[in-house]
This record gives structure tokens, C-alpha cells and sequence, in this order.
């Protein structure tokens, strides 16, 4: 067996396609991007593996640093790693099969991927989930997934904004609030012995039990999910939890340049198309700096603010991330206006 590089792809390589081969009696597989310090040259990366054989390899199958990436009706047949997805990457992984691996797909270092229509042979998706998650919403699709460019296949005529968690004024304001969450992510309750007392306790639950009772039937259908021990062979543990980790939530809650980043693409998003922004009356921490951040003159490349055409506080709503799930139908009224 061979040992380093079967098929690495590096130094912001772009439009590269694998298809129709196979990869196999080999130690390290595939790599995307050599380096972790190399984020500045390989962010660009775009790579897509489609119709391939990955047997009998050790690791980096493959390995994904940075860049945008497509991973699709691919076999991974006996390897002993799966898809690493590492370092801000974000992967589109659709309809895969994996046969005797543990970690089909995981993340290291804040990588993410949106899993679809895949067959983890009785293993677990663990990789933290891109920019489609439900739960994360809008800040996902532009703050946390790191997608921090404004590139649509579709042109967009308008932009709805729901709760963004997004910091004009830098991170160093949402300190005390990132360690808040980071502290609840790992003592929060996550295991149940079923799906109905999960959905019995988020009830009973002062944040969950403001949700629209549709949102909530949907989030316990597919975000509480059986605990990795119930596919163990010799004891198994036959309980639910959540579907996100309590480090893959925290890791969220570290990413320090998630809510930056995205202002810069809020200002281009001004500049070309009407923004309306949808805030919660009762909030923990955004209210108050975006209330100095949003202006209705007209925008400047100079300032370094942003033009909101529609600026709405739904007085009623419940705070942060919960807009969306308790306002339902005031949220469609405000985008069928639009």
C-alpha cells in the first residue's frame, strides 16, 4: 500500500472535476487545500467528485480545506475515514453509499456540509451543517456557513432578512453572549427516550414553548434523531437526541468571524437589490447596535453602514433565533408585501 498523495488538489485550484474513476489501496486519498494556513490563496477552491470508487484506503477520502465543494454518487467502500470536511470548507454531499466506516462525514476545525439522500451504512453524519440547516436559518445561509460572497444562481430581486446574527460593530460586543451560549451548548439537555418526550419537554421549555406548534412538530421529526449508541451492536442504547452535537453547537457559537463577515456582503446586497430587515421586539443583544448600525439614506461605498429599505419589529415575537419559528404568519404578511 502506498502511503502520501494519491490525488491532492492545492494552491486555489478551481472547476476541477473526478469522475468515473477509482481510488483505492492507498493510505492518504485525496486532499483539498495543503495547508491551514493557506486559507487566503485557497478559499476559492472549487472541486466536484461524482461517480466514483473510494476501497481500501486509510484516511482523506476525501479531505476538504476551505473551498466549495460537490460530492455526489460516490461509493466508499471499506476505507477507514470518510469525507472530512475542515477549515471553513463548505460541501454539498448527495447521495453517496458508505459500507464499513464509522465516520462517513465529520468536521474538523469548523468545516460544514448540507447531506443529502446519502446511505451511511448504520453510521452517523457528524459534520456541522452547512448553509441549508433549518435550525440555524438565515444566519447560517449568511453568517455561520461562512458563504461570504453574494453569487446566486438565481437573481434576486429583493432581499428578507429574519434575525440576522450579524455584528457591524466587531466581535469583541458579542463576548459575553458567545460564552453564554457556548456554557449552554455543553450542559444542555440532549437525550430522550423518545421522540414524544423530547416534543413534551420543549413544551415545557420557556424558549421552545413560544414556537408556532408546526415548527416544533417539524424540528422534532428531523433534528431529534436516535442516539449514536442504538446502532451499537452489543448493548445498544435504544434514547433520542439532537441531531447537532453539543460540540458542533458550540463550535458554532465560537466562530468568531461568523457574524463579521457577512456586513460586507450586507452593503453589496444594499447596493444592488431592496434589503428589508425583520427583527424580534424582545431581543438579547442585536436590537441595540443594529438600531445604531441601520440608516434610510441612501448607500454609501464611503460609509460604512448599510441602506434598509423596511426595518420591522414584530413587537410580540420572542427573542433571537425564535422570530421565525413564533411569527410565523407575521412574516409571510411582510414578505408577500414585499
Amino acid at each position: 500500500m502506498h502511503y502520501d498523495g494519491l490525488l491532492d488538489l492545492t494552491h486555489g485550484v478551481t472547476g476541477i472535476t473526478v469522475t468515473n474513476s477509482k481510488l483505492y489501496d492507498h493510505w492518504k486519498a485525496s486532499l483539498v487545500g495543503h495547508s491551514d494556513s493557506n486559507g487566503s490563496e485557497d478559499t476559492p477552491i472549487t472541486v466536484t467528485y461524482a461517480n466514483n470508487y473510494w476501497s481500501n484506503l486509510n484516511s482523506r477520502t476525501p479531505s476538504f480545506r476551505f473551498g466549495h465543494g460537490h460530492i455526489f454518487n460516490n461509493i466508499f467502500d471499506n476505507n477507514n475515514d470518510g469525507i472530512n470536511t475542515r477549515d471553513g470548507a463548505q460541501l454539498l454531499v448527495e447521495n453517496n453509499v458508505w459500507t464499513g466506516t464509522n465516520q462517513p462525514l465529520y468536521s474538523t476545525d469548523a468545516g460544514y456540509a448540507v447531506a443529502t439522500g446519502n446511505d451511511f451504512g448504520g453510521a452517523s453524519n457528524t459534520a456541522l451543517a452547512g448553509i441549508s440547516d433549518e435550525e440555524s436559518g438565515g444566519d447560517r445561509a449568511l453568517a455561520g456557513g461562512k458563504c461570504n460572497h453574494l453569487e446566486p444562481r438565481v437573481q434576486f430581486k429583493s432581499l428578507i432578512i429574519v434575525e440576522p446574527l450579524i455584528s457591524p460593530a466587531g466581535p469583541t460586543h458579542l463576548n459575553k453572549l458567545r460564552s453564554i451560549l457556548v456554557h449552554g451548548a455543553h450542559e444542555r439537555r440532549d437525550v430522550w427516550p423518545d421522540r414524544e418526550h423530547a416534543m413534551v419537554a420543549m413544551k415545557k421549555r420557556a424558549r421552545t414553548a413560544k414556537w408556532d406548534p408546526r415548527i416544533m412538530e417539524l424540528f422534532v421529526k428531523h433534528a431529534i434523531v436516535p442516539h449514536p449508541g442504538s446502532y451499537e451492536k452489543e448493548t445498544p442504547y435504544r434514547g433520542f437526541t439532537l441531531a447537532c452535537t453539543r460540540d458542533q453547537e458550540a463550535a458554532m457559537y465560537r466562530d468568531a468571524d461568523g457574524p463579521i463577515k457577512p456586513v460586507q456582503d450586507l452593503k453589496k446586497a444594499c447596493a444592488v437589490m431592496p434589503v428589508h430587515l425583520i427583527l424580534a421586539g424582545v431581543n438579547d443583544f442585536m436590537f441595540v447596535y443594529l438600531k445604531m448600525f441601520v440608516h434610510y439614506i441612501p448607500y454609501s461605498y464611503t460609509d460604512q453602514r448599510v441602506s434598509i429599505k423596511r426595518f420591522l419589529i414584530l413587537d410580540t415575537a420572542a427573542c433571537t433565533h425564535l422570530c421565525g419559528k413564533s411569527k410565523e404568519s407575521a412574516i409571510w404578511y411582510v414578505v408577500r408585501e414585499v
